[in-house]
């Protein structure tokens, strides 16, 4: 079916190219985008004024007029705009600026606390970003029940848990659970190390200074831990933080030599938890994946389980290359089922299955690849007996096949603002047309 629909899309784009209709219409358009990126407000408004509203390019006019009102923070005003916003989003439903501009009142909405009509917008959107997630765990807490309620509870503890900046509106989600005492001094402390492991120095401090005052690290630890790291692990502070930032240096030392600090993390090891010390062996082994020695699946032994999400993968691929299908296939077991789902993973954990003669579960993962239009797919077709080939057969356009396409107001207008140059909104228009059909990657 993907074949047979990239097909025509791409007889499509080949006559779509050879038309020439329009072309004052879509020099306007130029003009107009122009305008728009350079603040010509007032050019802007003579074209957008006299652009008709049967064009493929309409929605985008329409859209810069939108963003270009001036709204006023009172009640009749947000109302009036708000209707409009709302109009243009039922009228170019097949446009993906119908979601953007549904995300941004949303945004404001949820800015606004305004939980009920946020949530009646949310349900719709496509791809929420994560500011917009975060307004929707608000609006659980805030007006949901039991239910949900504990559901945006548990979602925002494992939003706690990452390495990167999150939007100010996950904020209050967080203070929330602080208040109510369901973030524990260990969901701090796995926070401080995701965030150290990461390298975010800036939200590191930020976290540390969060914590109780006897699980703060010292105001110089970040700084001797690149200074003196050796010295820092040999005093294995008791305060919780100051041993994660002993870490920290143990990891600064192994991304230089994993040797250095596996014979350093040796003489040191007993003065840390058997937990930090696991931890210790996967930083080691992980840094010693990625400079490619053979040490690597040795020090990762001896941390026993993977202690995080880049352990796991650094893991799996140090067992590639030893060929220890084994560790493969239980190091991809051991990463979060969002990595396990990514294509390369989905391929060598089939071919780990296949190398253990686990050949009926691993057919199933490669078949199931196989019909996925990427390198891994093809990877996984090979992988395939004939008989169970999973991609369909090349496949004849047909007279209908074209109409079809040639109907399909989104690939048209995709087509024609790749043709203008336009190559991000063209891409935009490509996924949104074929949202769902499992082509929605790139433009042929």
């Amino acid at each position: 079916m993907i074949t047979r629909f990239l097909l025509l899309v791409l007889t499509l784009n080949i006559v779509f190219a050879s038309a020439n209709l329009h072309a004052s219409l879509e020099s306007d358009y130029q003009l107009a985008r122009d305008a728009v990126q350079k603040g010509k407000s007032a050019q802007f408004a003579k074209i957008a004024a006299t652009f008709p509203d049967d064009h493929l390019l309409t929605p985008y006019i329409r859209y810069w007029q939108l963003k270009a009102e001036k709204v006023t923070n009172s009640a009749a005003d947000r109302a009036s705009g708000n209707n409009a916003q709302l109009a243009f989003i039922r009228q170019y439903a097949d446009s993906p600026l119908s979601n953007r501009l549904r995300a941004e009142l949303a945004r404001k909405d949820g800015l606004l606390s305004d939980w009920p009509t946020f949530l009646a917008n949310y349900p719709e959107i496509v791809k929420p970003d994560q500011e917009l997630l975060c307004l929707a765990m608000r609006a659980r807490q805030a007006t949901g029940d039991v239910n949900q309620k504990t559901q945006a509870d548990n979602a925002g503890i494992a939003l706690w848990r990452t390495a990167r900046d999150l939007p100010s509106s996950c904020e209050p989600i967080f203070d929330s659970l602080a208040e109510r005492g369901l973030l524990s001094l260990e969901d701090r402390l796995a926070r401080l190390r995701l965030a150290l492991d990461d390298g975010n120095l800036r939200l590191a401090r930020e976290l540390d200074a969060r914590l109780p005052d006897d699980a703060r690290m010292l105001p110089n630890a970040l700084n001797q831990a690149k200074s003196d790291p050796a010295r820092l692990i040999a005093a294995a502070e008791p305060q919780r933080a100051q041993r994660e930032a002993a870490l920290y240096a143990l990891t600064l030392i192994a991304k230089n030599s994993p040797e250095e600090a596996a014979n350093l993390w040796q003489q040191q090891q007993d003065k840390y938890s058997a937990a930090e010390q696991a931890y210790g062996w996967g930083q080691i082994g992980l840094h010693a994946a990625r400079r490619h020695d053979n040490r690597a699946m040795s020090w990762f032994s001896r941390a026993g389980s993977v202690g995080s999400e880049l352990q796991a993968t650094w893991k799996a691929r140090a067992a590639l290359r030893a060929g220890q299908w084994i560790e493969v296939f239980r190091s991809i077991e051991a990463m979060p089922e969002a990595t396990q789902n990514e294509a390369v993973w989905r391929y060598w954990k089939a071919r780990s299955l296949k190398a253990m003669n686990a050949h009926y579960p691993a057919n199933v993962l490669f078949a199931k690849l196989s019909r996925e239009i990427h390198y891994y797919g093809l990877l996984a077709e090979e992988e395939l007996p004939a008989k169970l080939e999973a991609r369909p057969a090349d496949y004849k356009i047909t007279p209908n096949d074209l109409k079809a396409a040639e109907a399909n107001i989104g690939l048209r207008r995709a087509l024609l603002l790749r043709r203008l140059g336009d190559q991000g909104n063209a891409l935009e228009e490509w996924n949104w047309a074929l949202r769902g059909t499992g082509a929605a990657r790139g433009m042929v």
